[in-house]
């Protein structure tokens, strides 16, 4: 939010549109005193814009609920996809590529940016616990970040885990196609932002094991469209890992209530929303 010029812009008498995509304050790192006096300060200006803007628009309801508290304008919950339309598998297709997959040892796939907020250690820890255990899982690795090393270096010391870490793929067609070969993408997030990868793996019938936070919560069915985990608990995640990898079946059904949940959820569809509420209140 540009919170340095929505003063201005009220003492103008402009109208005022708030737009809450996300939060580099509030993505799950460790904070040091200044992020936090950051944080509080940013929140604060936030509410105070959100509270007396015309028209709020956010990306999750956790966004609303923390800054739209005695709002004068209207709020509305308008989810960041970018998802084209040719990115959605028919359901046809779906259901060919599950019926082979079904049938085959499962496989997981982490795609996003390898550094702490995105609860890559998290993530480590409990494939680590995995491997203690001697549970077969089969986890794919892609993505740019100075935890990459990490998971490199884990490759050769596990036994029963196999763990690959992958060259980065443009996003597009090329993304969508990678995805297809998994059973289930893992979001281990520790803060708030709302992954769009979660709404690409939905749009190719794949299912997500998700952390239970804000940007999370509104958009998998625990047990439905996906699975939700408790944030930051490798202990969790690994008795997670270990059930899920034993049930393709159950993927499979995730997956495929995750496309039908989302079918709908498109970057041009968003757009629309967004363009037909900005014409209602401002036309």
């Amino acid at each position: 939010m540009a919170l340095s010029t929505n003063p201005i812009a009220l003492l103008r008498r402009k109208r005022l549109l708030v737009v809450v995509e996300g939060s580099w304050v509030r993505s799950g790192k460790q904070k040091t005193l200044k992020d936090r006096l950051i944080e509080r300060a940013t929140e604060v200006m936030g509410r105070w814009s959100c509270n007396r803007a015309d028209v709020c628009l956010f990306t999750q309801p956790g966004y609303r609920e923390l800054l739209f508290t005695h709002g004068r304008g209207a709020a509305y919950i308008t989810p960041a996809v970018w998802v084209r339309e040719e990115d959605i598998l028919d359901r046809a297709t779906a259901e060919q590529l599950w019926s082979v997959k079904v049938r085959e040892p499962v496989r997981l796939l982490f795609a996003g940016r390898l550094v702490v907020g995105k609860g890559v250690d998290v993530l480590l820890s409990a494939l680590r616990i995995l491997d203690a255990r001697g549970v077969p899982v089969t986890i794919d690795i892609i993505g740019s970040g100075d935890r990459r090393e990490a998971f490199v270096e884990a490759q050769s010391a596990f036994n029963s885990v196999r763990l690959s870490v992958l060259d980065p793929v443009p996003y597009g067609a090329p993304f969508m196609k990678l995805i297809d070969g998994y059973h289930a993408l893992v979001i281990p997030s520790l803060g708030d932002e709302q992954p769009r990868v979660l709404f690409d793996a939905s749009a190719r019938a794949v299912s997500s094991l998700a952390s239970d936070t804000d940007g999370l919560r509104a958009h998998v069915e625990h047990g439905k469209t996906g699975w939700m985990l408790p944030v930051g608990n490798p202990e969790a995640w690994a008795t997670a890992v270990e059930r899920l990898s034993a049930d393709p079946p159950l993927l499979r059904d995730m997956g495929m209530a995750a496309h039908r949940a989302t079918a709908a959820s498109t970057h041009r569809a968003m757009h629309q929303r967004r363009s037909n509420i900005l014409r209602e209140h401002f036309a």
